[in-house]
């Protein structure tokens, strides 16, 4: 499991020893270092030290009891800079008190949500991690920290060289040596041999080469007359763009195709084989084009979400997820609700022929006919990949390896 702990939201005393609340779960300072403690992700703060109460971002509070966490629905705690304040937006420098701001004159560098005395240093837990005024200074903590960002969104590796983006960014490299490429946001990221394509939450589509090291930005505008890609999919040597209102090919020569079938919708998933492409759409279903002509599955026969979120070819057929409806299965022309771990599916990945299906609450790998769920916490899941012999899974918190 990867984490990025560098949003410290909360700070507390707990069994003796300073514990941080951050986007990765809670970090410990054991001695001089932090560590990492087994925990929900995604957490905002610290309820109670005793028994141990912790909320999410979703609202929910757990409890720590018997080496496990619990679902639970108070916490009780008092505040002063002893044991762990907060911080308000717009709250003037240790309000909380004003008799220290002689020991500690300044704010840290980046924005404070919470601050801990200790003897005579000051924690402040920030949005760029944690930092310590000691000896008239600030410092910036070492956090055990594995993503360069919090929230990923898609991931892959060449030759031992990972490349991961999402909300902050696209990186390459490896824990604790990554080297950022760019800024923005990425939305989706594939690999084809050395070559990794990366969609970027503005539509723009980069073509990472690692094996010669180079990267070439934004190669769909000249090429294509709508430049805006919304997924990526692969048929063969082609590499299948998804947009608005249609899709282009990108080979040996490229393509592009914006039917009348698709105007004005975004397609959300494409899977192609031989000369038929199945298009998913976020407002129309499935589009199938092929030399038999079009045919579309939406409510009116058989899919009863037109919202689909991802497309698998497998042996059995085209496996369809969707938004609140869980899976679906196309074969020829018929379709059919199949067994789903989850109605909000927002990934499937066929392994080896085996099922892997992540959604908004978590992942699951198909076990005969039920499904075994992966232990990635309830956590959204927002890619699947297979890495070598491993399967990857990044989350809205983290990074999973299995």
């Amino acid at each position: 499991m990867w984490r990025n702990y560098d949003e410290a939201f909360d700070l507390a005393v707990v069994a003796g020893k300073p514990v941080a609340a951050t986007n990765g779960g809670l970090i410990e300072l054991d001695g001089t270092n932090w560590k990492a403690i087994a925990s929900p992700s995604g957490l905002r703060s610290i309820d109670q030290v005793r028994p141990f109460v912790v909320a999410a971002s979703s609202g929910r509070r757990y409890v720590f009891g018997d080496g496990v966490w619990n679902p639970c629905t108070t916490g009780n705690r008092s505040r002063d800079l002893e044991h762990g304040v907060l911080v308000g937006p717009t709250e003037p420098w240790l309000s909380c008190d004003p008799s220290s701001r002689a020991q500690f004159p300044t704010a840290p560098p980046s924005h404070a949500y919470s601050l801990l005395r200790l003897k005579d240093d000051l924690l402040a837990g920030t949005s760029d991690g944690i930092y310590r005024y000691s000896a008239g200074n600030w410092l910036k903590e070492p956090l055990p920290s594995s993503l360069p960002i919090s929230r990923p969104n898609g991931i892959a590796c060449v030759d031992g060289t990972f490349v991961i983006g999402g909300l902050g960014g696209l990186f390459v490299g490896r824990p604790g040596a990554w080297v950022s490429v760019c800024s923005d946001s990425i939305r989706q990221i594939i690999q084809v041999g050395h070559e990794v394509w990366v969609v970027h939450g503005n539509g723009a589509l980069d073509k990472l080469d690692t094996k010669e090291d180079r990267l070439y930005p934004d190669i769909m505008t000249g090429a294509s007359k709508r430049p805006w890609t919304s997924c990526v999919g692969v048929c063969g040597e082609l590499l299948l763009c998804g947009g608005l209102g249609g899709w282009s090919e990108r080979g040996k020569s490229d393509n592009e195709s914006f039917p009348a079938e698709l105007s004005k919708d975004v397609v959300t998933a494409i899977a192609g084989r031989d000369s038929t492409r199945w298009i998913a759409t976020e407002q129309s279903g499935v589009v199938r084009f092929g030399p038999s002509g079009i045919h579309r599955w939406n409510p009116g026969n058989g899919l009863t979400d037109t919202w689909v979120t991802s497309l698998c070819r497998t042996q059995r057929g085209l496996v369809v997820g969707t938004m609140h409806a869980g899976l679906f299965l196309i074969v020829g022309d018929k379709i059919a609700g199949i067994p789903s771990p989850s109605l909000r599916v927002t990934q499937v990945f066929d392994r080896n022929g085996i099922l892997i299906v992540g959604g908004m609450d978590g992942a699951w790998i198909q076990s005969g006919n039920t499904w075994k769920p992966l232990e990635i916490h309830n956590e959204e899941t927002t890619s699947i990949a297979q890495i070598g012999k491993t399967i990857a899974v990044t989350t809205a918190s983290g990074a999973y390896f299995f």
